[in-house]
């Protein structure tokens, strides 16, 4: 992943940890309760989240084309 894009998703994620309601990230439920998407620029970031034990689990990050196989 080219480092623009790293930086990019590490900056959104470093704002989702602050505050899991944040409007600056393009977020998303995934159906039947199965986490989050976060978009970014040509990635995506598949990750759930626990607001009781103050958790993010990144489950996935990819391009589009692959995040859902």
């Amino acid at each position: 992943m080219p480092s623009r894009y790293a930086s990019r998703i590490r900056h959104l994620l470093d704002r989702l940890a602050e505050d899991p309601d944040t409007q600056d990230a393009d977020l998303k439920r995934l159906p039947s309760n199965r986490g989050f998407r976060l978009l970014t620029d040509d990635h995506r970031v598949i990750f759930d989240r626990d607001d009781e034990r103050y958790l993010i689990e990144i489950l996935r990050i990819s391009t589009r084309p692959d995040i859902y196989h």
